[in-house]
C-alpha cells in the first residue's frame, strides 16, 4: 500500500518548483519577446513562438519518457529535468540569432518534459497511489499562479537587468532552488514508499479495452486543451471584437485565472472524491454554454457570464486532465499513461493559438466561438463515451465516498 501520510512538504516543494519551472521555461516569452525581437533582429511573432517551440518539444519528449518512470522513477527525472533546464537557459541567454533562440526553446521543451507537470504528478502518485488526487490538486493550485506570479517579476527583472541577465537568473533559480527541492522530494518518496507500487496492474483490462479508454481520453483532453490554450492567446482581442473597450477586456480576461484557481480550490475543499469522469463531463458541458453567452448576450454582461462559466470549466477540466489517468488506469501506470497523452495533447496546445488567431483575423469573433463550441462538443461526446466504456471495467473506476 502507498503511504497515507499527508505529504505537506512534498506538496510545498513541488508547488515552488512548478511555479518557477512554468514561469521560466514557458511563460517568459510573453514578457521578454519584445526585448528579444529588438536584440536579435527577429519579428515579434517569432519571439513569441518560443512557447510554441517549447510545447512541440515537450510533447515528443514526454512520449520518450513514458517507459522511464517505471524504470528509474519520477524523482531522478525531475532532478535531471531541472538541471537540463538550467543549462538550456544559460544557452538561451547567450543566443545570437533567431535560430539559436528557437533551438534553446526546443531544448527547454525536452527539459520541461522531465521537470514539470507529468513528473510532478507521477511523484505524488508514487507516494500516495490512488489517493494522490488531493495532493495533485493542491500542487495545481500553486502552479496555476505561475503566470500571475511570474509575469510581474519577469517584467521587473527585464527592466532592471535586460532580457539576457533575466534568463541567466532563471537558470540560477532552476539550479539553486528547483534541483535541491526535487532531490528532497525524491528522497522523501523513496524513504516512505519504496517498492509500494506493483510491478503489474492491480486490475486486468483487455488490450482492446485499454486502447479504447486511452483513445477516448486522448481525444477529450486534446480537444479541451485546444480550446483553452487557444483562448489564452486570443481572449483579449476576442472580447474587444465583441464591443468591449481595451481596459474592460483586459480586466475581464485577467479574472479568468482567478476563477480557474477558485474552481480548483472549490474541488479541493468540497468535492475531492468526486469521480474524475463525472467532474470532467460537468466541466465540459459548461464550455459551449460560455461561448453561447458571449455570442448571444454580448457586451460586458455577456463577457462576464463567459468569464465565469469558462473559468469554472477550464479550472475543473485542468484537474480532470491530471486525475483521469489515475482513475482509469492502475497507479503504477500513471507516468506512462500521462506521458503518452502528452504527445497529442501538447501538439494540440501548440496548434491552438495559430488556429484561433487566424480564425479571428479571417472570419471574426462569432466564427471563433463556433469553432470553440464544435471542438468542446467533440470533447464532451468523447468524455461521455469514456465514462460508459470505463463502467464496463468497474474495478478501474474509483467509487465515490
Amino acid at each position: 500500500m502507498a503511504s497515507t501520510r499527508s505529504p505537506i512538504t512534498l506538496i510545498l516543494a513541488l508547488s515552488v518548483t512548478q511555479i518557477i519551472g512554468w514561469a521560466t521555461m514557458f511563460s517568459s516569452p510573453a514578457i521578454l519577446a519584445r526585448h528579444v525581437a529588438s536584440d536579435l533582429g527577429t519579428s515579434l511573432p517569432f519571439a513569441l513562438a518560443g512557447s510554441s517551440f517549447f510545447l512541440v518539444a515537450f510533447a515528443f519528449a514526454s512520449r520518450l519518457l513514458a517507459h522511464q518512470y517505471r524504470r528509474v522513477g519520477s524523482g531522478p527525472i525531475l532532478v535531471m529535468g531541472s538541471i537540463a533546464a538550467s543549462i538550456a537557459l544559460v544557452l538561451l541567454g547567450l543566443a545570437q540569432n533567431a535560430w539559436q533562440y528557437a533551438a534553446c526553446f526546443l531544448a527547454l521543451g525536452f527539459a520541461g518534459a522531465g521537470a514539470l507537470t507529468t513528473s510532478s504528478n507521477t511523484l505524488l502518485t508514487e507516494y500516495a497511489g490512488k489517493d494522490a488526487k488531493r495532493a495533485i490538486i493542491a500542487v495545481m493550485l500553486g502552479s496555476g499562479l505561475s503566470s500571475s506570479i511570474g509575469f510581474p517579476i519577469i517584467a521587473l527583472l527585464a527592466e532592471q537587468f535586460g532580457w539576457r541577465w533575466t534568463v541567466f537568473l532563471f537558470s540560477a533559480a532552476n539550479l539553486i532552488v528547483c534541483v535541491p527541492l526535487h532531490l528532497l522530494a525524491a528522497r522523501q518518496v523513496a524513504a516512505n514508499v519504496a517498492g509500494s507500487l506493483p510491478d503489474e496492474p492491480a486490475a486486468a483490462q483487455t488490450m482492446d479495452h485499454h486502447k479504447r479508454l486511452f483513445r477516448l481520453l486522448a481525444i477529450a483532453v486534446s480537444a479541451i486543451g485546444f480550446v483553452t490554450w487557444g483562448f489564452a492567446v486570443v481572449i483579449v482581442e476576442l472580447l474587444r471584437a465583441f464591443g468591449l473597450d481595451a481596459s474592460n477586456a483586459i480586466a475581464l480576461a485577467a479574472l479568468v485565472g482567478v476563477v480557474q484557481v477558485g474552481a480548483r480550490l472549490a474541488e479541493f475543499i468540497f468535492v475531492p472524491k468526486m469521480q474524475a469522469t463525472r467532474s470532467a463531463i460537468a466541466a465540459a458541458t459548461l464550455f459551449p454554454l460560455s461561448f453561447m453567452a458571449l455570442v448571444l448576450l454580448q457586451g460586458v454582461v455577456g463577457a462576464a457570464f463567459f468569464v465565469i462559466l469558462y473559468g469554472v470549466a477550464s479550472g475543473g477540466m485542468s484537474i480532470a486532465r491530471a486525475t483521469l489517468p489515475l482513475e482509469l488506469f492502475d497507479a503504477a501506470s500513471y507516468g506512462a499513461m500521462t506521458s503518452r497523452l502528452a504527445l497529442p495533447m501538447y501538439l494540440a496546445f501548440a496548434a491552438a493559438p495559430f488556429a484561433f488567431g487566424a480564425t479571428l483575423d479571417l472570419a471574426g469573433p462569432v466564427a471563433v466561438c463556433a469553432l470553440a463550441i464544435a471542438v468542446a462538443l467533440l470533447a464532451l461526446a468523447a468524455l461521455i463515451a469514456l465514462r460508459r466504456a470505463a463502467n464496463d471495467s468497474p474495478a478501474q473506476i474509483g467509487r465515490e465516498a
